[in-house]
């Protein structure tokens, strides 16, 4: 089993709240705040749809088994940053930080790998349940501007259609929210959807 989970999120919108204001043709500031949760909730939800990280994020991706017959694992979160760090747990469980020179990245590859550096071997002595996590970042960059140039317009139009379903149906009593919504900005994204192991 492996699973991913976000350590430390972006700290800019890849749609600001004039922006999105404005696709929404909103004048006032009373739903700022709303607007901008919308926001962060459509963005996640693409970014799950895509498995990538629009703006620059750090994730942890957590083994149960490192299969030691394979030349890689694969870092289900794209465009690949950097590899924070690969720790693992030995038999005693103790943790244990597996050296770089072990491993080389690969980021040429959509989803990103880590793989065996000529001479690197994997740890001999990991535990059976949780034996390794690898923490890494993903994204563009920082800010919207950092988005391949091609990509860009197509992110933020998809946003901002998903941010206009939940903004038109904020009562939740119409049902608005759903497949209409979603289903074109998906048709958007299509292009940037990565397939992951």
């Amino acid at each position: 089993m492996k699973f991913l989970s976000l350590v430390t999120g972006s700290t800019n919108a890849v749609v600001t709240t004039a922006e999105a204001k404005t696709f929404l043709k909103v004048d006032t500031s009373d739903d700022d705040a709303l607007i901008d949760g919308y926001v962060s909730m459509a963005t996640t939800y693409l970014e799950n749809y895509t498995n990538r990280s629009f703006l620059t994020s750090t994730w942890q991706l957590s083994l149960d088994v490192v299969d030691t017959n394979v030349a890689f694992i694969e870092l289900p979160r794209t465009p690949l940053g950097v590899i924070n760090s690969v720790k693992y747990w030995d038999n005693d469980d103790a943790e244990q930080t597996w050296a770089s020179s072990n491993y080389e990245v690969d980021k040429t590859k959509q989803p990103g790998r880590l793989f065996l550096a000529d001479g690197g071997m994997w740890p001999t002595d990991m535990r059976s349940i949780k034996a390794m996590v690898i923490e890494f970042t993903a994204g563009w960059g920082d800010a919207t501007a950092n988005i391949d140039a091609f990509y860009s317009e197509i992110v933020q139009t998809a946003v901002k259609t998903v941010v206009a379903g939940l903004y038109d149906d904020r009562s939740g009593l119409e049902g608005k929210f759903g497949e209409s919504t979603t289903t074109p900005a998906k048709r958007m994204v299509e292009s940037l959807r990565v397939l992951t192991l």
